[in-house]
């Protein structure tokens, strides 16, 4: 099983990324574009996972007690990709995100998980596959207000790889928001 931990993302948010997204699809009709829907921001992956492992990650993310995150939505950033770029909206640093983000990966070590090696870069992938014609077309990305990010859920989610993109399945979560 293909596991990672991310953030849900309000409905608010993923309209204002699905416009700047159908933007990109007018810019960069070859480009591989992911569902809204699928929209999050990942905290750690932890890629194939031994199905044996799953109540153990799911422990891991049912021990977290999130506090709710006032992050903000201010920028593109892009990741080289064999095939052409990774294009995304990069957040605001925040010491909240990167404390949760601190504290998932310790509870992952202590549970025997390996860990990625490379720096925590939040972000929401909005376009895969991209192909920049020079250096100077990711300065010619659509122009946007930085906008918030309110976030209150991590998930745990399994990534099922599919032709027309990945879906992505819940397995379990934990809140900030109390129950009513």
């Amino acid at each position: 099983m293909r596991l990672f931990y991310g953030l849900r993302l309000p409905s608010e948010a993923l309209h204002s990324m699905e416009q700047l997204q159908n933007q990109l699809r007018a810019q960069f009709p070859r480009a591989r574009f992911p569902a809204p829907e699928t929209f999050h921001v990942t905290l750690a992956f932890l890629g194939d996972t031994p199905v044996q492992r799953l109540d153990t990650a799911k422990r891991v993310v049912n021990a977290l007690l999130p506090a709710p995150l006032d992050l903000q939505v201010s920028h593109w950033g892009t990741f080289p990709q064999e095939k052409g770029e990774v294009l995304w909206l990069g957040l605001d640093p925040s010491p909240e995100l990167d404390r949760l983000h601190r504290l998932l990966a310790h509870r992952l070590q202590e549970a025997g998980f390996p860990l990625e090696s490379r720096r925590f870069q939040p972000h929401v992938t909005l376009a895969r596959q991209v192909p920049f014609a020079s250096p100077d077309t990711p300065r010619n990305l659509p122009a946007f207000s930085p906008f918030p990010l309110p976030c209150e859920t991590v998930s745990l989610l399994r990534s099922h790889l599919l032709p027309q993109g990945a879906q992505y399945e819940e397995l379990a979560c934990c809140s900030s928001k109390l129950p009513v």
